[in-house]
């Protein structure tokens, strides 16, 4: 299923109605607080390394931003590593005020925004900047980055920690060892799954610690 934001999907498998949810890797760390669950794989390289990826602000080329002092941005979700958590952290860190701030929902919507003037920035992944740009949807030089982050690692498949050991043992081994054509679908690219230790994932727990976002 589909939901319409990250605590929808924490919602789904808090009360059974979910048994497998993609989380990114802030919505992840969120959602460990607020039900019991275990990351079984992520999105990897061919040696089976975690891959990353970054967060961007962007700006239209022609606006001539050249600081986000006072200017108006629109977020992704509180609950989004690239679209919340990392752009909010630089932003924190750096002193810098915004004037209006807006949550687009999906990253499609803060590209969407971004072009059409509506915010003068928004926070995106930096895979969703690439697939806008091979889809058409922007030209390459008509928006412009300001601003990236450090190389954050892709978020987890989870699964309820109450489902049994030897399901969740078989769930893991089917997503790790899929062939390649099986894993497109699952709108990974070229890419594929491998293992995803909770470990992996404690600078982010860090970062949402500092940013005083534990629940």
């Amino acid at each position: 299923m589909f939901v319409t934001d990250y605590a929808a999907a924490t919602e789904a498998l808090k009360y059974g109605h979910a048994d497998i949810v993609r989380y990114g890797s802030f919505s992840y760390v969120l959602a460990e607080q607020e039900v019991d669950i275990i990351p079984i794989a992520s999105v990897a390289n061919d040696d089976g390394t975690l891959m990353s990826y970054q967060s961007y602000i962007i700006t239209r080329a022609d606006s001539g931003i050249i600081s986000l002092e006072g200017a108006t941005l629109a977020y992704v979700d509180i609950g989004s590593t690239t679209g919340y958590l990392a752009p909010a952290t630089y932003l924190k860190k750096n002193n810098i005020e915004l004037g209006k701030v807006f949550y687009a929902g999906t990253h499609p919507a803060v590209i969407e925004a971004v072009k059409n003037g509506t915010v003068d920035a928004g926070a995106i992944a930096s895979t969703r900047w690439t697939a806008a740009v091979e889809q058409g949807v922007i030209e390459a030089d008509e928006l412009y980055i300001l601003w990236k982050s450090p190389l954050i690692p892709r978020g987890p498949m989870v699964v309820r920690a109450d489902m049994p050991i030897e399901l969740r043992q078989a769930i893991t081994d089917a997503l790790i060892n899929a062939p390649l054509d099986i894993v497109a679908q699952c709108n990974l690219g070229n890419n594929r799954f491998g293992p995803a230790p909770p470990d992996v994932y404690e600078p982010i727990r860090e970062v949402q610690r500092y940013l005083g976002l534990n629940k």
